[in-house]
Formats: C-alpha cells, structure tokens, sequence
C-alpha cells in the first residue's frame, strides 16, 4: 500500500493530495495542517479570481497552464455545486502601442474522447468574455460540445474548438478528420436522426455553416451580438 503525507492545507497541499486520491485510489494520503483549519494563510487571502492566463505572453507555459487551469477551476466548481461566476475581462490599450496586441485571434481547443466534456466549459468562457448574451452563451455552448461529441462518434480520434470575435457576432468553430456524406444535413424539415447535431444546431445558433470534403468537416457557429 502506497502512503503519502502531504504537508499544507492550502490550496496547493489540498489540490496535491485530492489529485492523489483520483489517480491512486488505493493510496493512502494525510494532509497534515498546522492551524485548526485549511486555507488559514494565503489561499484564504486573496481576491477570488480565476485568472484568464492574459498576463502572460501568448503561448508561453504559464499562460497554457493558466487557461488551462482556470477551465479545471470551472470544472470542478461546477461538479461539486460551488458557485462560479465567469463574468469575463475588459482589456484595454494604454498607449497605440499596445493597440496591435488588441486585434482578435482565434481561442483553440483540442478535444478527445477524454476530453470532450470540457468544451462547454471553455467556449462558455470565450462567450461571456466576447460579452455575449448568457441565453446565447449556453446555447453556443452546449450546441459546440454535442458537435465535438458527434465527431468522435463519428470516428475522430480528437478535433479542434476554434472561437474567435468579431464585432457582429462571435464565431465557433468545430473541424474534425471525418467526412459528412449528407449535403442536406441538418437542413431537412423532418429529422427522424440527429446523428451529427446538425439540426439542433440550426434551431439554436443563428448561422450554421458545413463543409465537408475527403480532408475532413468543419461546422461553423455564428450567434450575432
């Protein structure tokens, strides 16, 4: 049997011994603490903030890492009913300088079958940051993570989330390796098998774009501002 003594009861000692617990349940793991409760120190000190990762130069560790971590923050405050507020950030240039950094890009995401639960989460995130309506955001949302899970039905191995804002709608964007052989797809009156969520795609979202060739499928999502 596999014991381990973490020593801190704050976010990091706690973070260490539940990850732990999950990836070794047979393991047997004491937090050892200090004072008379967890979080006495730093972790109960600060301003409650998922940070967007946005201080960090683009692409560099730290800010994957944050992005990263801030979309398992949302995760796990979602499955175990703690409130969460993703209100997003205004960012703003102080000097023309800083205006090129501004301009919009796209948000990617790489989704697999272990994954694929956590796009809702991360284009929940891109749409309220865009400053999207909370009505749209859920739809985009959910509409976005059953397209990733009908592309792995589909046979994907893995596919790409791509979200980027533009200043009359925000744009979602799922492409998969697979092919839809049904130029109709999602457009038919009567629909019996919404086996690719095309058509709960077009009742939700208010453009829905596919294209379909031997290189692979690509859905693309427009909900207007």
């Amino acid at each position: 049997m596999t014991r381990v003594v973490v020593i801190g009861g704050g976010i990091v000692g706690l973070a260490t011994a539940y990850e732990i617990t999950r990836t070794r349940p047979h393991a047997t793991v004491t937090v050892v603490e200090k004072e008379n409760r967890v979080a006495a120190h730093q972790t109960g000190h600060n301003s409650g903030v998922i940070h967007a990762g946005v201080y960090y130069k683009p692409g560099s560790l730290k800010a994957r890492l944050c992005r990263t971590g801030s979309q398992s923050m949302v995760d796990f405050c979602t499955a175990h009913g703690i409130p969460v507020r993703v209100c997003g950030k205004l960012i703003v240039a102080t000097e023309p300088s800083e205006l090129p950094r501004l301009d919009a890009g796209s948000a990617d995401y790489t989704f697999t079958t272990e994954s694929v639960d956590r796009v809702f989460n991360f284009v929940t995130l891109e749409a309220y940051g865009a400053g999207l309506w909370s009505d749209k955001v859920t739809e985009l949302a959910a509409t976005s993570r059953r397209l990733a899970s009908c592309s792995l039905r589909r046979g994907a191995t893995d596919g790409t989330i791509k979200v980027w804002d533009l200043p009359y709608a925000l744009i979602c964007e799922v492409s998969d390796d697979t092919v839809i052989d049904d130029v109709l797809a999602g457009r038919r009156a009567l629909v019996t098998n919404d086996r690719d969520g095309l058509s709960s795609a077009n009742r939700k979202c208010d453009l829905v774009q596919l294209r379909s060739t031997g290189n692979g499928t690509t859905v693309r999502l427009h909900m207007w501002k």
